[in-house]
């Protein structure tokens, strides 16, 4: 649905952030990795090694979202999930690959084994998620689950 796309592009956009040219992030280079290719960087979260032949640096919010749309979104097939798993996986798609979120998605029973499961690839990672992909994943479990944000902790 359009609506449940718009809350998902709101809340990874808000993830993702702005422009970035770190020569050390490998997805900021046209070749994948660091030093090959051009550095072109990565904004709204579309990066260089996934579009190389975009204009990185010049790219509009709505350019963000036909691409998160066409090759996110629709590929993960969104529209046909639950709400708010839809946003999830939408999430996940663009922080793990199409790939990565459908694996993730065929091994899950709803929302919130979704995003346990999700936190457990990046754990499988063994040290090398950043501490931000796991707050993304707290940031949707307060955001659908628990909104006032309270904690027993």
């Amino acid at each position: 649905m359009r609506e449940n796309f718009d809350v998902a592009l709101h809340f990874t956009l808000g993830a993702e952030g702005v422009f970035s040219d770190d020569p050390e992030d490998s997805g900021n280079w046209t070749g994948g990795k660091k030093g090959v290719g051009t550095l072109k960087g990565t904004k709204y979260g579309i990066s260089a090694r996934a579009y190389p032949d975009l204009d990185i640096k010049d790219l509009a919010p709505e350019q963000a979202a036909a691409i998160y749309r066409r090759d996110y979104w629709d590929k993960c097939g969104c529209d046909s999930l639950a709400y708010p798993l839809d946003v999830a996986v939408f999430d996940t798609s663009v922080n793990c690959g199409v790939g990565g979120a459908g694996k993730i998605l065929a091994r899950s029973s709803g929302f919130i084994d979704f995003l346990f499961k999700r936190i457990a690839y990046y754990i499988s990672l063994k040290g090398d998620a950043p501490d931000g992909w796991f707050q993304r994943c707290v940031d949707l479990y307060e955001r659908f689950v628990n909104p006032r944000g309270t904690h027993d902790f």
